[in-house]
């Protein structure tokens, strides 16, 4: 079934129907930026250094956001795929494999684990601090330390992230894509596959 057409889209009133009554890929996308602008940057922002474990929690779910609406799926159309897509920008470090050592040390912190389900240190978060805090609220192999300078750390068997570090990059992540999707002069993937997305939702 359609989302309504009266249904919220973005501010302004702009509405579902508004959305699909857009024709110029430009404005579809200027409609796009403004929801998440409104709906989804700001209101994250507004728990930013209040509410730091909220705030793992909403950074995870704002990098797998912009990896469903400005990235390819893939070949295996899983969700954690354009998850490491995105973390990769904002740090490449994220994408390097979990070495011997700390598989280890991760057993050592975890015996009652009978497998490590996570073979880089992106897949690591994604199921260990995005997955668990989502499902249970607790972090496993993933810590917080929201102390100003701080970004984030290996330890032995386990990882220490500054959620407030992690938001502004990801927010950072944001502009850049965004001010590629919106740019008339470039045809990227980002804007490709932001119109995809909008096609998609607006059936």
């Amino acid at each position: 079934m359609a989302i309504p057409d009266s249904t919220f889209f973005g501010p302004e009133n702009i509405s579902f129907g508004q959305l699909r009554q857009t024709s110029d890929p430009l404005e579809k996308i200027g409609l796009l930026k403004k929801r998440l602008d409104s709906f989804f940057i700001s209101q994250i922002d507004a728990l930013d250094k209040r509410s730091p474990f909220v705030v793992a929690i909403m950074s995870c779910i704002a990098i797998e956001t912009l990896g469903t609406i400005f990235f390819d799926k893939g070949k295996d159309n899983g969700q954690s795929y354009r998850f490491n897509l995105v973390l990769a920008k904002i740090d490449q470090k994220f994408s390097r494999p979990l070495t011997k050592e700390f598989k280890e040390n991760y057993k050592k912190q975890w015996p009652e684990k009978v497998k490590l389900e996570a073979s880089t240190r992106g897949d690591l978060l994604y199921s260990y601090l995005r997955n668990t805090m989502i499902h249970g609220y607790y972090a496993q192999a993933f810590y917080l330390n929201d102390e100003e300078g701080f970004t984030w750390k290996e330890k032995e068997g386990y990882f220490i992230i500054n959620p407030h570090w992690f938001w502004v990059k990801v927010k950072n992540i944001y502009g850049l894509i965004i001010d590629e999707a919106t740019n008339p002069k470039k045809q990227s993937a980002y804007k490709v596959n932001a119109l995809k997305y909008l096609e998609d939702i607006g059936k």
